[in-house]
């Protein structure tokens, strides 16, 4: 029995040493590491790549040590030596978790193969331009365009209540004023729209990537008052703006987008939701003031 024992302990010893020896080139490959990460510019991106092996390769012959001496340690009934050892697994397999994680702004990961989604905070790819076809149309009229900024998704917008609505003028969303003085300017009365729900489906329009869609708003009158026209007038010119939800603080204001989806893609639910779905954001503008020409001004 004498030496039966002690040949177990001979041979725990032995896969103790082989213990020992993982921890140390583990702990060799963790400074090489902290090496490249303290200036990776300084190494080429293969020591990199080949620090992460040896660390892994490092990680996995500790495993197999820490296993074999537990099997031998539970055997000569010290268990709480055994628990030991396997914290100390667990902390190298963390200081390797922590390496990684380090990584992956310069090496990511082999699985992450499809583009980050867009996060909610993200900005909503849209630009608003005004521009006036021709100073010589009577009445005057003026372009309101809007384009997808994005090189690669589309952008689906509810008109109502955007540039792009038929009643933008009526609903004061074009905002007519002194050019020099914004806060001078010609007031509409207020106009309730009672629309038929759900939105029909011509009022969903959909922007590819670059793409853009203009609408012609014509001052006429009696809409816009000519009289003041002339008034807020200089030389010859008016100061025209589109404001959409930048003068409400409420969430429900403003454009209604679904940024990466084609208006095939926008579930009936959430249209009629009316931007208050999962999928929806909200486009809030405030354009510069546009000087259009007036004529007889």
């Amino acid at each position: 029995m004498e030496d039966v024992g002690l040949t177990a302990r001979e041979i725990g010893l032995m896969k103790a040493d082989g213990l020992l020896c993982s921890i140390s080139r583990l702990d060799i490959a963790f400074e090489a590491a902290s090496r490249l990460l303290a200036d990776p510019a300084l190494y080429p991106d293969e020591q990199v790549i080949k620090a992460e092996c040896n660390i892994g390769s490092s990680i996995r012959q500790l495993a197999i040590w820490t296993v074999n001496i537990a099997g031998f340690i539970r055997t000569l009934g010290h268990r709480q030596q055994s628990a030991r050892n396997q914290s100390l697994c667990t902390l190298r397999q963390a200081r390797f978790i922590d390496f990684r994680r380090r990584l992956p702004q310069r090496f990511p990961s082999s699985h992450q193969t499809s583009p980050p989604k867009m996060s909610s905070q993200s900005p909503i790819p849209l630009s608003l331009t005004i521009s006036q076809p021709s100073p010589s149309l009577s009445p005057p009229t003026v372009l309101l365009t809007l384009a997808n900024t994005s090189p690669d998704v589309p952008v689906t917008l509810l008109t109502w209540s955007s540039p792009l609505d038929s009643l933008a003028l009526q609903l004061g969303l074009v905002q007519i004023s002194s050019p020099s003085n914004a806060s001078n300017k010609m007031d509409f009365p207020e106009l309730m729209i009672n629309r038929a729900m759900p939105p029909p489906e011509d009022a969903l329009v959909t922007l590819g990537p670059g793409e853009e869609k203009s609408q012609e708003v014509v001052l006429r009158e009696p809409i816009v008052d000519g009289g003041k026209l002339s008034e807020l007038a200089e030389e010859g010119k008016v100061g025209v703006r589109v404001v959409c939800g930048k003068e409400k603080e409420d969430e429900e204001s403003g454009v209604v987008v679904w940024v990466g989806k084609e208006k095939e893609e926008v579930s009936p639910e959430e249209v009629e939701m009316l931007g208050r779905g999962k999928e929806a954001k909200r486009w809030k503008v405030e354009s510069e003031v546009f000087g259009m020409k007036v004529d007889g001004a």
